[in-house]
């Protein structure tokens, strides 16, 4: 039954009970059911308060994790009295201090911590798959961003110009596995043709080989003073540059040279990759590499990605004249090679490109991006230090190696 319904039904009781006690007509048994009537009241009213308790919590918690819409009348952060509370968080660090854990910690210590214990955890912010651009605003100390804007897909906006990295070309998912055994498409040797009436049909073959892939936790954190824990503009700022950037940078990394053993198999350890060799120089080593992934497995490249120092020398080319084959110094067109955008990245080796189709590259959520605070232990609790950790379980998956090829820039006896 209902508490409320039954505690009104026990309130009427309780009445009948009352006036058979200013009667003097009250029996034992009447006296032993008063009792209960009582006891049972308080039951139900302590239950009716949890569940009202518990309710409005639920409410205030999700109504953390609803975008806010935004008012026609609001003011930005740089207007004066401007109310940005309303803003709707985006990036890491935001999501962060405007979770209903962080919440429930500012009730609860809304000075700063002095050496008590902290222990704060918020789950699945979002990941890479929610990753988008962050922010789109400027930072502003209070959060919300001094200024919106939109964008159309496949717009390149100018104004907050953002350089790609492999995170942005490969194809980005969720999973509700740990593990997994998958079909992994190596090459194909098409026999598509026109089949006259009753004739037979062709059959292509298909290279396949079983692969497998598990979901690797990768994680980083520092320690933050309780006065930095205390405000929300520092440790947003902190976790959207310092550790989102470690987390990012290191899952690139595990895309390209993970090695297959605890950890994901990336795409240099990868069988079925395709390799080209050093041929006269590096511009003419890429345009082989773009020709052999084209007539082997019908390619079109995304992209070619190298190393900084590689993409360095590939700016600094010039002709007999001294003059850059490039955009120079002071050009500011588009930087790509044969047409591809070309893309710097610390994590592809000296002397190496990578390019192809990275759609092929399967990037799998296993739970999103945790970030947990505590300073259980006696050497953070004496220096008022708070160790704060950010982890997400992801899971890498190569399944057509043959869209990708790895070129050689230098000669071997370079």
């Amino acid at each position: 039954m209902d508490p409320v319904l039954e505690l009104q039904q026990l309130k009427s009781e309780r009445e009948s009970l009352l006036a058979k006690a200013d009667d003097n007509t009250l029996t034992p048994e009447d006296a032993d059911r008063a009792d209960a009537v009582a006891k049972r009241m308080v039951e139900l009213a302590q239950t009716i308060e949890k569940r009202d308790k518990a309710t409005a919590a639920l409410r205030n918690a999700l109504s953390t994790d609803k975008p806010a819409q935004p008012s026609k009348t609001a003011k930005t952060a740089g207007d004066a009295g401007g109310d940005v509370d309303n803003a709707a968080p985006r990036s890491l660090g935001q999501r962060f201090v405007k979770s209903a854990a962080m919440r429930a910690f500012r009730e609860a210590n809304p000075m700063p911590v002095e050496g008590g214990p902290v222990s704060i955890k918020a789950d699945n912010l979002g990941g890479f798959v929610a990753k988008a651009d962050g922010d789109p605003g400027p930072v502003s100390s209070s959060l919300g961003g001094a200024v919106d804007y939109y964008r159309e897909p496949g717009i390149v906006d100018l104004t907050y110009a953002k350089p790609l990295t492999i995170l942005d070309l490969i194809t980005r998912g969720t999973t509700a596995s740990s593990y997994v055994e998958y079909r992994q498409l190596q090459a194909i040797a098409s026999a598509a043709a026109v089949v006259a009436e009753g004739g037979l049909k062709p059959l292509s073959q298909l290279t396949m080989g079983t692969d497998q892939a598990v979901a690797h936790v990768v994680a980083d954190g520092f320690k933050v003073t309780n006065q930095e824990l205390a405000d929300d503009g520092i440790i947003a700022s902190l976790l959207d540059s310092v550790l989102q950037r470690n987390l990012w940078e290191k899952v690139a990394d595990l895309v390209f040279n993970g090695s297959g053993t605890n950890e994901p198999t990336g795409i240099f350890n990868t069988t079925g990759v395709l390799n080209t060799a050093f041929n006269t120089d590096m511009v003419t080593t890429i345009r082989k590499a773009i020709t052999q992934l084209r007539t082997t497995s019908r390619t079109q490249v995304q992209a070619v990605l190298l190393n900084p120092e590689d993409d360095e020398a590939l700016d600094l080319l010039r002709d007999a004249n001294e003059r850059f084959y490039g955009n120079g110094p002071f050009g500011n067109g588009p930087n790509t090679i044969w047409g591809r955008p070309r893309i710097a990245d610390e994590s592809v080796p000296t002397g190496t490109a990578v390019l192809g189709d990275f759609s092929s590259v399967n990037l799998l959520e296993r739970q999103g991006l945790t970030i947990q605070a505590f300073n259980q232990n006696e050497d953070d609790a004496r220096h008022n230090l708070t160790y704060i950790r950010a982890e997400v379980r992801e899971m890498l998956l190569i399944r057509e190696p043959a869209k990708l090829a790895i070129a050689e820039l230098t000669s071997a006896g370079v």
